[in-house]
């Protein structure tokens, strides 16, 4: 060696050379085979969204189904016989299915929760890599991802990686309320993915983070490193490509936490996404925005084991009337009156008698109600022998004057305490 000083250049030039070996290749990966992985990040994405809406909607029934039911109890109370008992069948089955649908949440929305989380952790893991492969450029031409076995991408701001990044920068997308146009498909987007070596040859050899030597992997480490959330391994051998840890074979093993996400999320979207047709029309009647009233079938005990004692149906003539006062009844209470009135009428409930005329005097029209007084004969002004002739009279000797008999005034005291 001579003797002059070292240049900068020539001493990173140096050290390159002993970080990387004089026998490192650093190989790139295909376009579609990125596409591939980035197609299982948006996935990913979506199953995270899709738990999201479902969540809300659940929740958004449960309210509905509720206030539906409340609804149409206090309309109950201004109506008599066969209508009556309609209005406070359907109420009875809206609370039922509301009550369905708060225990559906109350069992599962933490861990759709959870699920979303971990779904989005893996997505990151892809996207993140994915998008920093693409974007690694010199004069805009891609150093980590090729357009052929030997030729590096030309104009990457023309790659589409759907899934994991948009636009002409490329940039990290995130999962939104219009994420799901299509049903999530983990498990097919995985098994997608290739499971055989990248199909780039050693022409392609400025991909650093690929970088391989005999000393080991990037960043020299003793074991091959895995990259894209385990899809892309290093090869243990230098000059050999990285193999895709992806399809069907690997599915039970480098796709474990994959498969863990994809059963998780099919568990959940049929506990959360799926919609009775009983609670289908009773959201029909609570909706005025529809117009067509649907039918409505009550199964034989489907509310208990005794109830109803054979299956009941309300037609469409049914529920357009039960809908035609639902609007009416809520029309009159627009805005904040009718959560309030709600409210008051609940109270109501607790703080009345059960008793058929009480419920009818405060909650209707009607003044005078003798449902639940008993009816005493009349004996006074009756003269001695039609007295003892009728029932519950008799001819009181002293006051000489027909009275009831000491029974039936003991009872009519204590009906009127």
């Amino acid at each position: 060696m001579s003797g002059k000083p070292r240049t900068a250049k020539q001493l990173f030039a140096f050290l390159a050379v002993v970080a990387y070996g004089a026998e490192a290749t650093k190989l790139a990966v295909q376009t579609t085979e990125l596409q591939t992985a980035c197609k299982l990040a948006g996935e990913l994405k979506k199953a995270g969204a899709d738990l999201a809406i479902k969540v809300s909607t659940k929740a958004a029934q449960a309210q509905q189904l509720t206030d539906l039911a409340a609804d149409i109890l206090a309309i109950a109370f201004t109506q008599d016989g066969v209508a009556s008992s309609k209005l406070k069948l359907a109420a009875e089955l809206a609370r039922q299915q509301s009550s369905k649908a708060q225990k559906a949440l109350a069992t599962n929305a933490k861990n759709a929760v959870l699920a979303a989380a971990r779904a989005g952790t893996a997505a990151g893991r892809i996207d993140d890599i994915a998008a920093a492969m693409l974007k690694a450029a010199t004069g805009g031409n891609s150093q980590c991802v090729a357009s052929s076995t030997s030729a590096l991408q030309g104009t990457i701001n023309q790659v589409k990686l759907d899934g994991c990044t948009s636009g002409s920068n490329n940039q990290l997308t995130l999962p939104g309320d219009d994420s799901v146009t299509t049903p999530v498909d983990i498990a097919g987007a995985f098994k997608g993915i290739s499971d055989t070596e990248s199909t780039t040859n050693s022409g392609a050899t400025t991909y650093n983070l690929l970088h391989k030597g005999t000393n080991g992997g990037f960043g020299q480490p003793t074991a091959a490193v895995k990259l894209l959330g385990g899809l892309l391994e290093q090869s243990t051998v230098a000059g050999t490509a990285p193999t895709w840890k992806g399809g069907a074979t690997n599915y039970a093993a480098s796709g474990e936490p994959y498969k863990t996400i994809h059963n998780d999320y099919t568990a959940l979207e049929i506990e959360l996404g799926t919609t009775s047709s009983t609670t289908i029309a009773l959201l029909a009647i609570n909706d005025a925005t529809i117009n067509k009233a649907p039918e409505l079938t009550i199964p034989k005990g489907s509310i208990n084991a005794d109830y109803p004692a054979e299956e009941i149906k309300l037609d469409t003539t049914d529920t357009a009337n039960i809908k035609a006062m639902l609007k009416q009844y809520r029309d009159a209470l627009a805005g904040p009156k009718l959560d309030k009135e709600r409210d008051t009428f609940f109270r109501k409930l607790l703080d009345l008698n059960s008793t058929a005329c009480e419920l009818g005097t405060q909650l209707t029209a009607h003044q005078d109600c003798d449902v639940t007084k008993t009816q005493n004969p009349k004996c006074d002004g009756k003269k001695q022998g039609d007295c003892e002739k009728a029932t519950g009279c008799e001819w009181n000797k002293t006051e000489r004057k027909c009275k009831l008999t000491e029974n039936i005034e003991q009872d009519a005291q204590k009906e009127n305490q």
